[in-house]
């Protein structure tokens, strides 16, 4: 018996005994395909091609002089399917140490990972490194090999929570009444940069980083520093300093 089988566009034969001769594309045949002679009943009569289990690979089934049917479900080289077990993961706050993941494929084949939101976090290997807040999302997938099919990629996303931060904004000397603007300064942990606002804005008043003296009094000047996907707003630090009148002689 002739047919295609697999549905590589090359006609094998099955002898008598179901040993398989697998078409080489020129006209010929290849040596006995592996698994060959296949098992079938006693004393075959009739042999039909078909696709029996409705997966688009064709089939064969033998029917048997003493034994009823044999059927000899047809297979195609690096189309065996797989799945990929990839878990939840679990939220991580924004600062913490690079960790690993893990998945499994059904046919043992080593699993690759891939980052899909790099400017939050990214993968090497199996190991996962957290650039900032925001949501991290990871796939994970398995192309495949001679024997099984790529398998459905798989991706598992998490949260990354804010970092706490603190703000730094150092005390401030007495300043007298007629004296120039100046500048004042604050650090935030995260490297965002601070804001200033005046509480006494009738005795001075701030704007960006510069102070004007108006009058005489105490000036309360407070430094803030609201936070973003990354960072928690930071405790806002005031610092309070005396305005004297101008001396003169």
């Amino acid at each position: 018996m002739a047919g295609v089988f697999p549905e590589d566009g090359d006609v094998d034969v099955f002898g008598e005994h179901f040993n398989w001769l697998p078409g080489n594309g020129s006209g010929g045949f290849a040596e006995e395909a592996s698994g060959s002679p296949f098992a079938v009943g006693v004393a075959p009569q009739i042999v039909v091609v078909g696709d029996f289990n409705g997966d688009g690979i064709q089939d064969l089934a033998t029917s048997n002089q003493l034994d009823d049917l044999t059927v000899l479900l047809g297979f195609i080289t690096g189309h065996t399917a797989q799945t990929i077990t990839f878990g939840a993961l679990s939220n991580v706050t924004n600062g913490v140490s690079p960790f690993t993941i893990s998945a499994t494929a059904s046919s043992s084949l080593a699993v690759s990972f891939a980052s899909t939101t790099s400017s939050v976090c990214t993968v090497t290997g199996t190991t996962i490194t957290i650039l900032y807040g925001g949501t991290c999302s990871i796939i994970a997938s398995q192309a495949g090999n001679a024997t099984y099919a790529s398998a459905t990629s798989v991706t598992q996303s998490f949260t990354v929570n804010p970092e706490p931060q603190t703000n730094t904004f150092g005390p401030l000397g007495a300043a007298s009444l007629g004296v120039s603007s100046f500048d004042v300064s604050a650090t935030a942990s995260s490297g965002l940069q601070a804001s200033f606002a005046s509480t006494t804005p009738a005795v001075c008043t701030i704007a960006g980083s510069t102070v004007t003296i108006v009058a005489v009094g105490t000036c309360s000047i407070t430094a803030t520093q609201t936070g973003d996907s990354g960072y928690l707003a930071a405790t806002p630090v005031t610092q309070n300093f005396m305005v004297i009148a101008a001396t003169t002689t």
